[in-house]
């Protein structure tokens, strides 16, 4: 058959088709199949055998110039039509070629059921029969009509197309069948391994979850556990005592058994003899030990008799002594009063003739006209001189009597100051050099002079508030100088 022009319909008539009366559907797929009237474009003949459909849109839906169409269900015609569209657009060339690599993809092996055994799916395209694809490939290669009812047949072209052998694309239609088949069972066999690793992954979680969480009823047993264990440790322990109890009760029966049998044999004499012996060992130890402690409970009565004389011995020379040092103190403190009165006075005696002398010295000069007054003048003064001289051995016996000495004297705006030194009357090196002056508001100062290096020795027996500067008043002084003479003089220092 010559090929189709340009603009021109080809209508394809079938042989053999049954009446329209005489199709019956097989079953009730058939009858849902035969209820659609949907419509699948190609762009070519090789489309169509390979179930590649073009998809449809709105505007080739209304306009039939783009191409060719086939209908599902009971459509009986297969209508081709050039239009002035193609001359625009270039269609596939219809001739038949052996199939490619890309032909036999997954996508172009799906095969349309043109004998009424599935129905056409809601999204326009065929569902796959892959078990009718080789019959439907071999009936259309050799332009035969279906055995069965069939909706849709086509009468052979005479286009002169370079077909290849049908068994050729038959077995290349299944090896790639195959292949595709063995992909999607490696991929299932991935999915499957992936399941199982997810699957034992999340058994490994759950056991540690199970490990790590406790219930409430896992605590409660654990407690039990650990209360039951308790009361078998007890009861062990308790049986274990009972048993060595029981041990113990034997022995001493079987040990009372041997004694009996003894004394039955004649041992009882025997028994009987070295308990007297005993008997009188003890006795013997028991006189020897009250000899003893009569022995010593006289001599303990004897060191407590001297002890006690001593202590009282000790006592009464104890208080002798304590008398004596109060009458000593005593007689010390009056002495100390009645040597301070005259040291008071001897101070305001030397002060008197300090005081004369001056005058002397302001009134008299070169006279010449007053003989008399010059011999009374120097008569005076060798009185004077011998009150002072007399003043000077009161204070040194004053000295010498108390170990106190007064070096020289001042005044300045505070008042009068005196510098003064203490010794010892042992003479054991003691000393202590201070200023010692007398306010105008009626208290007196001590501001000592002690080097650390050099008065070592005194500072080891002076008391802590004579190691600096101290302010008291006038009416204390004489308990500032007792407190001065008896850390130097005291029995105690050494």
């Amino acid at each position: 058959m010559p090929a189709a022009k340009k603009g021109t319909t080809i209508k394809v008539k079938v042989k053999g088709r049954p009446p329209r009366a005489a199709l019956k559907p097989l079953n009730a797929a058939d009858e849902e199949f035969r209820k659609l009237n949907h419509t699948v474009s190609f762009n070519s003949l090789d489309d169509l055998i390979l179930q590649k459909p073009h998809q449809v849109t709105k505007e080739n839906h209304v306009s039939n110039k783009a191409g060719k169409r086939v209908q599902c269900g009971n459509s009986s015609e297969v209508e081709t039509t050039a239009g002035k569209a193609r001359a625009k657009k270039p269609r596939h060339q219809s001739s038949l070629t052996p199939l490619s690599d890309e032909a036999m993809s997954s996508e172009h092996l799906k095969p349309m059921n043109i004998g009424g055994g599935s129905q056409c799916d809601g999204n326009h395209h065929p569902r796959p029969a892959t078990a009718e694809l080789s019959q439907k490939v071999s009936r259309l290669l050799s332009q035969e009509p279906a055995s069965g009812p069939v909706g849709l047949t086509y009468q052979p072209y005479n286009l002169k197309l370079d077909l290849a052998p049908p068994e050729h694309q038959i077995v290349a239609v299944k090896d790639k069948e195959i292949a595709i088949l063995e992909e999607k069972l490696k991929r299932l066999q991935k999915d499957v391994t992936q399941l199982r690793d997810a699957n034992e992954a999340k058994d490994k979680l759950f056991d540690e979850y199970r490990q790590v969480r406790e219930t409430e009823a896992e605590v409660q047993l654990k407690r039990y556990k650990a209360q039951v264990d308790v009361t078998l440790a007890a009861k062990a322990k308790i049986t274990a005592l009972q048993e060595a109890e029981l041990t113990k009760s034997h022995r001493a029966v079987s040990d009372l058994h041997l004694k009996l049998t003894s004394i039955s044999n004649g041992e009882a004499d025997r028994i009987r003899e070295r308990l007297e012996d005993e008997k009188q060992d003890l006795l013997r130890t028991n006189e020897e030990l009250r000899s003893n402690y009569d022995t010593q409970r006289r001599r303990r009565k004897d060191v407590e008799r001297e002890l006690k004389h001593a202590r009282s011995a000790a006592r009464e020379e104890v208080q002798d002594r304590l008398k004596e040092l109060e009458t000593e103190q005593e007689t010390l403190r009056k002495e100390l009063a009645a040597e301070t009165e005259n040291s008071k006075n001897l101070i305001a005696q030397l002060n008197q003739v300090r005081s004369v002398n001056g005058q002397s010295g302001r009134v008299g000069g070169p006279t010449t006209g007053h003989a008399s007054t010059n011999v009374s003048t120097s008569r005076a003064t060798s009185s004077n001189g011998d009150l002072v001289d007399e003043l000077k051995a009161r204070l040194a016996i004053i000295g010498d009597f108390t170990g106190f000495t007064i070096l020289g004297g001042g005044k300045d705006a505070k008042g009068k100051m005196y510098d003064c030194i203490v010794t010892d009357l042992k003479g054991r090196g003691y000393a202590i050099s201070f200023k010692l002056q007398f306010h105008t508001d009626g208290t007196c100062s001590f501001d000592p002079f002690l080097d650390e290096k050099r008065d070592a020795k005194t500072m080891a027996i002076l008391p802590d508030s004579f190691k600096h500067y101290i302010r008291f008043d006038e009416d204390a002084g004489a308990f500032f100088y007792r407190t001065l003479f008896e850390a130097f003089n005291s029995s105690s220092t050494s």
